[in-house]
């Protein structure tokens, strides 16, 4: 059973079942239903090991919002602390919200009653903030859960202040599966970002790093933050301290985070794509982030596949080049490129994003090879004595 299956079983019987009664929950199919099938109807191919699927209709008794989740294993496990993407169910089970939220418990053991909202909101407005992956498919709109005759409980007004985005779904218009999974994909991505956070500030955990946001410290940011970390103890090291106007190193942060917005953008872009062909959205595996799992230096930063009509499909190979301008900005290509995109032919692909920080980016595609496409010229020598 997948997804869309699920939700059509909840907004057709859960709030019925729930009325007659918690005596009625032991042994109803709904439990199994949501508990269990749930847990089967998001595909590994989609999480991978990473990540693990759980799902609620409550314990020992009806919950009045049921869910569905998925917890990054390096982040939390459970509802009740950490970071988490979850699908909530409306209190009628007549609509459902894809939601990155945060577990309410945290804030409900370690914070003031006067300021456990204060805070939660807080870490919101700051992912709100410094999160470049929420897109315009997402709401940042506070979410409406409770449609029934019932007061909220603390788990709904939990939900609602721990959101950071979402989509809502009223479930009768739904009738695709594919598109709950591919917004699924999106979010994971957002949810990818906040993952990175902690790794490159090298906090233990996210309740860590709630603390330093609500204490107003200052984060690194970008998946390749390493690179301008080394830059900036060499600038200590031996540039001059007089006479510099431009900040060289700001300029490289920048630039870092640009590439790794574009590349994102890109990787999340040729994922729904595979996905949206039914032929090849069981190959998605096959899109992959190198230049993040493997580093730079082989002349591309994503693999993806196309459908071809002889073999089914095949791999190309794209290099990114992200600009907060206009796409006809000059930007910079190495010889390992240029060489790598030789020996790949058409198999090769410059993505160039741009308007990289104006909201949604746009791209252009040029696939190699590139005489008449582009002009390159020689703007960098080697020397040696």
């Amino acid at each position: 059973m997948n997804l869309l299956e699920i939700f059509q079983q909840v907004k057709s019987n859960y709030y019925l079942e729930r009325k007659k009664g918690d005596a009625n929950f032991k042994n109803n199919y709904l439990l199994n239903l949501v508990n269990h099938e749930a847990l089967n109807a998001i595909p590994q191919n989609i999480i991978g090991n990473q990540y693990i699927v759980k799902a609620s209709v409550g314990q020992g008794r009806w919950a009045i919002i049921p869910w569905v989740a998925v917890f990054n294993k390096e982040i939390s496990t459970s509802a009740q602390s950490g970071c988490y993407i979850v699908f909530l169910f409306t209190s009628d089970g007549k609509g459902v919200y894809l939601s990155l939220n945060q577990g309410w418990t945290y804030y409900e053991k370690n914070f003031k009653k006067t300021d456990r909202q204060n805070n939660c909101r807080e870490v919101v407005r700051f992912w709100r903030r410094v999160l470049t992956t929420i897109s315009r498919n997402f709401s940042l709109e506070e979410m409406d859960l409770i449609r029934t005759n019932e007061k909220r409980t603390k788990l709904a007004e939990g939900y609602q202040n721990g959101n950071i985005c979402s989509k809502y779904y009223e479930i009768e218009k739904l009738n695709d599966n594919n598109k709950l999974l591919e917004d699924l994909n999106e979010m994971m991505a957002v949810y990818s970002e906040i993952s990175s956070y902690l790794i490159k500030n090298k906090y233990e955990n996210y309740e860590a790093l709630i603390e330093n946001i609500l204490l107003g410290k200052q984060f690194q940011f970008g998946n390749k933050s390493n690179q301008y970390e080394k830059i900036r103890d060499m600038q200590a090291e031996y540039l001059p301290t007089k006479g510099i106007k431009r900040d060289y190193i700001k300029e490289l942060e920048q630039n870092i985070y640009i590439g790794d917005i574009g590349e994102q953008f890109v990787f999340n872009l040729e994922r729904k794509k595979v996905l949206k062909d039914p032929y090849l959205a069981k190959y998605v595996d096959e899109v992959v982030h190198i230049s993040k799992e493997k580093g730079d230096g082989l002349g591309y930063d994503i693999v993806s596949i196309i459908r071809t009509a002889e073999s089914g499909y095949k791999k190309i190979y794209i290099e990114v080049k992200s600009t907060k301008g206009e796409a006809g900005e000059q930007f910079f290509i190495t010889k390992n490129e240029i060489e790598v995109a030789s020996k790949l032919a058409d198999a090769y692909y410059i993505y160039r994003v741009y308007k990289v920080l104006a909201g949604e980016p746009m791209y252009k595609v040029i696939q190699a090879p590139f005489e008449g496409k582009i002009n390159l010229s020689v703007c960098t020598y080697s020397a040696e004595l």
